[in-house]
């Protein structure tokens, strides 16, 4: 199935969460670099671009779920980390969804808290045709 609502659809984008809690207790968000990912084989022609918008998506849901936790709370800071890349040797342990759910990272952070979190997106083609935004989440 192709999912036709990403960031090249016609009309406006989705909007960006509105802060529930103080955002600025959070440190400073950095965001990732765009990079794009090619790959060909039998299958054909794949391609992976970094889509940052939705990586910091990911992030304000978190920052918003964080917020309704008070035990995830220290002296008015949070106590989990956010990173907005995964790294190589933590891949195999993430996860992955699409479409867009925000339930997938609300119901991980009430579940674990206090940890950290790798988060990433990517808008995915295959054979030059735009697929499906890809999500990734990682807790440690």
């Amino acid at each position: 199935m192709r999912w036709d609502t990403n960031v090249f659809a016609e009309g406006p984008l989705p909007p960006l969460p509105t802060p529930t809690c103080d955002w600025s207790a959070f440190p400073t968000l950095e965001l990732p670099e765009p990079i794009v990912k090619h790959y060909n084989d039998q299958h054909g022609d794949d391609l992976f671009v970094r889509n940052v918008y939705e990586v910091r998506r990911m992030v304000y849901t978190i920052y918003n779920a964080i917020g309704e936790e008070p035990d995830a709370w220290r002296d008015g800071k949070p106590l989990c980390k956010i990173y907005t890349e995964i790294p190589l040797e933590y891949e195999p342990y993430m996860g992955a969804f699409w479409p867009w759910r925000e339930s997938e990272i609300t119901d991980a952070v009430h579940a674990i808290p206090n940890v950290r979190y790798y988060v990433d997106a990517y808008d995915y083609y295959h054979n030059h045709v735009y697929m499906y935004t890809r999500y990734l989440l990682m807790q440690i």
